[in-house]
């Protein structure tokens, strides 16, 4: 009888372990499952720049630290413009991408003015860095807001929000955009005019680290180039004004003297935005939580890829000057959790 107890107890045993083994397996496979693999896209600027490391930063994160998202860095030659294009203009590609682009584009879209023919609204992720830009001269007699009347301003490619933001400047802030002739021809050709003479005015740029302004490489050849440098001021009353005037977010920034070198020996006011990630409503709030909480919990390993990832840190991602309302709510959600000050809000 003690013989048969123990088998039937003996066999009870097994029974429950392999009930439990079969519970585990369920459990495992339930498991992964869950963590299933999802692809996405992050829209870039062109190969080398900034604009490019840091989303391609950012991806290489994702993949390493997530364990079930898997993102891919696609180069986008033609901006930002083109990268909020995409997602205005391709309805299929909302659900797995996510694109680099600027305060001002972004609002551009939003408001269907300057390239963008219709209106469309993509919710901002996370802010990467802001950007300040200077108007500069090699002519010390050039004053600001009416002393720029009857000069030829070098600005950014057209459509480029670094032709759109001085447009703005000088439509609204100063009220002379009909009283200028602007040249549209980007970042070197700009520097190469001013330095030639054959432009009165150009524009040079800036990532901002913190309180330190660190000049673009187009910037230090200018400084370098130039024998002596005006710094023309655009005050924030200016700022101001052609903010309200265009509806785009333009950042006024105080340099302090010697910021950009010996060549700056003075304080200086210039004008600047936000870069930064952002997205379609339809992207699951999933993948943009994710994506905000592998930013957040490895800043610090930007640097690693480019001097400039000094500038994320572990809240930046919610430091976009823009309303709250303006987030993708899977970011929303992650910063509230975090207790970070999102955007404009208090």
């Amino acid at each position: 009888m003690r013989r048969t107890r123990m088998k039937i107890t003996g066999y009870l045993a097994l029974f429950l372990a392999a009930m439990a083994m079969v519970g585990l397996s369920g459990k495992v496979q339930a498991v992964k499952a869950e963590q299933e693999q999802v692809a996405v896209d992050i829209l870039s600027s062109q190969f080398g720049a900034i604009s490019y490391i840091m989303p391609f930063a950012l991806a290489d994160m994702i993949n390493k630290y997530s364990p079930w998202l898997r993102a891919t860095v696609r180069e986008q030659p033609a901006g930002d413009t083109a990268n909020v294009r995409i997602l205005a203009e391709k309805p299929e590609r909302r659900k797995n991408t996510i694109i680099f682009a600027s305060t001002p584009t972004a609002y551009q879209s939003m408001l269907g003015t300057g390239p963008f023919k219709a209106k469309y609204t993509p919710m901002a992720v996370a802010q990467f860095f802001p950007v300040c830009g200077s108007f500069v001269s090699t002519d010390l007699g050039i004053k600001k807001g009416d002393g720029l009347i009857g000069k030829k301003i070098a600005v950014g490619t057209r459509m480029s929000v670094m032709a759109y933001v001085p447009e703005a400047i000088f439509k609204y802030g100063w009220n002379i955009l009909n009283k200028v002739k602007f040249l549209y021809l980007g970042w070197q050709g700009s520097k190469d005019t001013v330095l030639s003479g054959q432009a009165d005015v150009g524009f040079i740029g800036a990532i901002v680290v913190g309180s330190k302004f660190i000049g673009n490489p187009v910037a230090r050849d200018f400084i370098a180039g130039a024998r002596k440098i005006n710094w023309i001021d655009t005050p924030p009353e200016v700022l101001a004004r052609a903010a309200r005037g265009s509806g785009l977010p333009i950042v006024s920034f105080t340099v302090p003297a010697g910021s950009l070198g010996k060549k700056q020996p003075n304080i200086h006011y210039s004008w600047g935005f936000q870069n930064g990630l952002w997205a379609a409503p339809e992207l699951d709030d999933k993948i943009v939580y994710e994506v905000c909480r592998i930013m957040s919990e490895h800043a610090k390993e930007f640097v690693k890829y480019h001097a400039a990832g000094r500038a994320i840190t572990f809240d930046a991602g919610a430091k976009f000057q823009i309303p709250a309302k303006d987030y993708h709510p899977g970011a929303v959600k992650y910063y509230k959790e975090k207790g970070f000050q999102i955007g404009l809000s208090k």
